[in-house]
């Protein structure tokens, strides 16, 4: 059966109310699955520049803003947002080392403000799992068996050697709800799609 999707006066009476953090993903940036490939329209640099415009994350006219951030929620809280389709490799490459959805300066970021850290809880916040389950035939995601797991394998292995406590991750992408764990003990939560059913029935 169809989900029903969420009236939009929701969605409008929602945002009125309840601030909201954003990030992008292949919809919100070019067409499903999207890289940095090929001449389809948009462009890489068109949908990059529409989301800029469109979400106030950067000050207009900003010199290469950054979507990749990290806010203390509270004093035992905070949050990280990952921005997983401006730097990365093409979705075909072999993985490896060399292929990246962060690209090298986020990924040093990203292990550096955690590493730094104080907060008792830390939130990964990624438009795309890493954890997974996962589409047999998909290759553009951490989860993807022919995607980035070289990527995020390194990273669930440095977060064990660096003995970062408490660290939790949460994606989108997933048209469904889930919750698993990594063999490492990392837990994942997939958000799921936003329909009538999730929203009078969560998770």
């Amino acid at each position: 059966m169809r989900a029903r999707t969420v009236p939009i006066s929701a969605m409008i009476d929602f945002f009125q109310y309840v601030p909201t953090y954003w990030s992008k993903d292949d919809h919100d940036f070019r067409y499903n699955d999207s890289d940095n490939e090929t001449d389809r329209q948009p462009l890489p640099d068109t949908g990059i520049s529409l989301f800029h415009e469109q979400l106030p994350i950067a000050a207009p006219g900003a010199q290469a803003p950054k979507t990749y951030r990290t806010i203390r929620v509270r004093r035992d809280v905070q949050i990280w947002l990952t921005e997983g389709r401006d730097y990365r490799s093409a979705n075909k490459s072999k993985d490896g080392p060399d292929k990246t959805m962060w690209g090298q300066e986020q990924r040093e970021w990203l292990k550096w403000t955690l590493k730094a850290s104080d907060a008792k809880w830390k939130l990964v916040i990624s438009p795309t799992p890493m954890v997974g389950p996962d589409d047999a035939y998909k290759k553009d995601n951490h989860a993807s068996l022919q995607g980035f797991r070289h990527e995020a394998d390194a990273f669930f292995n440095w977060v064990k050697r660096a003995e970062i406590d408490n660290l939790f991750l949460m994606c989108g992408d997933r048209h469904w709800q889930y919750h698993s764990i990594h063999p490492s003990g990392i837990n994942e939560f997939a958000v799921g799609a936003l329909n009538a059913s999730t929203v009078s029935n969560p998770l």
